[in-house]
């Protein structure tokens, strides 16, 4: 009986050591989710305050003004990124400045988004934020 007893010591060290790879990567995955959509959604909201300013009647904004804009909310807003050289957000296609009321002024947004433990499968994501407003 004491062989047998003796037999199953250090089971569950090994069956933890082949069930932990799989805990981690499961892990890492939420996290690494997480922080894709929270730049998502930092790059959508800094689509809405380039259109915003774009589309304010007094003073005419320009496509500097619009971008300069979104780098400011990417800047003050902490995107988040693991590259030692993280990417600026562009606009592509630079958007038309508002000419009559009513216009639509479209911003679209592109971030590069390096992952950190994903780099092994796919090194990176373009994120895109677009908005659409009219002018005042």
């Amino acid at each position: 009986m004491r062989n047998k007893l003796k037999n199953h010591r250090g089971a569950a060290a090994v069956e933890f050591l082949f069930v932990l790879p799989i805990l981690l990567f499961f892990l890492f995955g939420i996290v690494e989710f997480g922080l894709l959509l929270y730049n998502k959604a930092m790059i959508t909201n800094a689509s809405r305050e380039g259109a915003r300013v774009g589309i304010t009647y007094t003073p005419k904004a320009s496509v500097t003004d619009i971008e300069n804009r979104v780098k400011a909310y990417c800047k003050e807003n902490l995107m988040i990124t693991f590259d030692s050289t993280p990417s600026e957000p562009k606009l592509d296609p630079p958007p038309v400045p508002c000419v009559n009321t009513g216009d639509e002024l479209k911003v679209t947004v592109i971030y590069t988004y390096d992952f950190l433990m994903g780099s092994f499968f796919f090194p990176s994501l373009d994120l895109k934020g677009e908005t659409v407003m009219r002018c005042e």
